[in-house]
């Protein structure tokens, strides 16, 4: 009974350390979260960053970025209603004050090929100068004063992100841009290049191998550029066999003996019986060969550049066809809400506008074509492919003073989405107190349209666009500008 005892107390004591060890542990692990949870990081509201689905984030009030216990980012906006997933590593761009901020365990490349590593929050104050930043596995950033790509279709400045998918895909994002292209691409500034399927940084000195910066999980493969040597090769190929076969003619002698020796001449000669066949394949291939000699004349297909406004998008591309083989070359755009519109364009022209798009919207671009084949066939093949987003109406309304009992405001029209009417309405304390028409030729012009409205007394004034009309329908474009009246 006295051993039994004695064994009982020990599993009680053993039982007793692990409860400890388990409430030690917790208090740890609490320790832990609560010391991420006070990692805040106020954000302005003229910001611009992008949740972990790489969808925009447009900020029109202040919020707040938290970092909690799963290391990942999360933004709050000012109302606490609204919250936002962001990733473990995040890029914000204030517009106004013109510079970036990042979160999270981020690397900056320099042309050197020194790699620093940043955590927590670090600012990029100055957007001219280049820089390269390596944010994730398959996720970059670009900064500079220029950035563009090796045809054009891109042309930024200050920031761009580029991800890729496994397949070497690419997405672009920035304040203007917001693409996807299925082409290989080499992103370029002043002093560097970006080869983006494959992952390298490229310099005057040297080429740098970033997937070895935290490893990459890329599956791109670059495609092999033999295509027309093959051709070429099998067509020298056929036109030898042709000469063979057709021009050179072997003299059998009185023995049997024959050969055929192939060389600068076309003279046939016999000598002690044997006759030699003496063949000039050039000069063959010039003249009795020349039908099933000829080359094909070059041919091609690209798209140049997409500029993208609030209303519409120019897109700038190049059709070579000199022999008229393409039945028709094409884009077909593609809305969140409107209908796919397939437009075929003008082989003699470079540059097509379409019109009628939403404002803040994504389309995505096919350029294809259909090709005429030997056997009379139609091959239709997308060439390229790119998504882009219009941009927003790019209208501004601001108080310009309030003295006694008036305010005054300025209105300026986004020149690339002119309303054909509105009205501006004042709202003091949440209360709308008056509203007058739009006066359209001022709104357009270069200094705007002034005007003003009287009002009693009240704590917070607020101007809003309302009733505005665009192509016969009512438009919402939360477009307003408040004052505190102290």
């Amino acid at each position: 009974m006295r051993n039994l005892t004695s064994g009982n107390k020990k599993i009680f004591a053993m039982f007793a350390i692990i409860i400890i060890v388990i409430i030690i542990l917790l208090i740890v692990c609490l320790s832990f979260v609560t010391k991420v949870e006070k990692k805040e990081y106020k954000v302005n509201s003229s910001t611009l960053l992008y949740d972990s689905e790489y969808n925009p984030i447009d900020l029109e009030s202040d919020a707040m970025i938290t970092k909690k216990w799963d290391n990942n980012y999360y933004l709050k906006t000012e109302d606490k209603n609204t919250e936002y997933k962001l990733g473990t590593e995040v890029v914000s761009y204030d517009y106004k004050k013109l510079k970036i901020s990042l979160y999270g365990k981020i690397y900056k490349v320099f042309m050197d090929g020194k790699v620093d590593k940043l955590s927590d929050e670090s600012e990029i104050a100055n957007l001219i100068e280049d820089g390269f930043y390596k944010l994730a596995d398959r996720k970059y950033l670009v900064v500079g004063n220029s950035i563009k790509n090796q045809t054009g279709t891109v042309n930024t400045k200050n920031y761009l992100i580029i991800i890729l998918d496994k397949s070497g895909n690419t997405l672009l994002l920035n304040n203007e841009l917001n693409s996807k292209t299925i082409k290989p691409m080499i992103i370029q500034t002043e002093t560097f290049k970006f080869d983006v399927p494959n992952e390298k940084l490229i310099t005057e000195n040297q080429e740098i191998d970033l997937k070895k910066i935290i490893g990459s999980t890329n599956e791109y493969v670059e495609k092999e550029k033999k295509e027309e040597n093959n051709e070429n090769e099998v067509n020298n190929a056929t036109n030898i066999e042709n000469v063979l076969t057709e021009e050179s003619q072997v003299v059998q002698s009185n023995n049997g003996n024959s050969q055929t020796i192939i060389n600068n001449s076309q003279n046939t000669q016999v000598n002690n019986n044997q006759t030699q066949s003496n063949i000039n394949i050039g000069s063959i291939n010039t003249s009795n060969n020349s039908s099933t000699n000829k080359t094909p004349l070059a041919k091609s297909v690209s798209l140049r550049s997409v500029d993208v406004k609030s209303s519409y998008m120019d897109v700038e591309y190049a059709i070579l066809d000199p022999e008229n083989k393409y039945q028709t070359v094409y884009i077909l755009v593609e809305g969140e809400s409107a209908d796919e519109q397939t437009i075929a364009l003008d082989k003699n022209a470079t540059k097509y506008r379409v019109t009628n798009l939403q404002p803040n919207k994504e389309y995505k671009i096919t350029l294809g074509y259909k090709e005429i084949l030997e056997d009379n066939t139609v091959n239709d093949v997308i060439e390229d492919m790119l998504t882009v987003r219009t941009g927003k109406i790019n209208s501004t309304l601001e108080i310009t003073k309030v003295r006694a009992n008036k305010v005054y405001f300025n209105f300026k029209m986004d020149p690339d989405y002119i309303f054909e009417s509105g009205k501006i309405a004042l709202y003091v304390d949440g209360e709308k107190i008056d509203e007058v028409d739009i006066d359209i030729n001022s709104s357009i012009s270069s200094k705007g349209w002034n005007s003003n409205m009287v009002y009693g007394y009240g704590n917070e004034i607020s101007l809003k666009l309302e009733s505005a009309m665009y192509n016969g329908e009512i438009v919402n474009t939360n477009i307003e500008t408040k004052l505190r009246n102290y």
